[in-house]
């Protein structure tokens, strides 16, 4: 398994939630990350 095992990603907490650049970034993450 060549995965990654943990990845942070931060979010701002004085913005309002998760931009769409965000969900897409999480996206193409999500195979490469275990």
């Amino acid at each position: 398994d060549n995965r990654v095992h943990c990845c942070f990603y931060f979010i701002s907490p004085f913005g309002h939630g998760l931009k769409p650049l965000d969900v897409e970034f999480m996206k193409a993450l999500h195979g490469k990350v275990n």
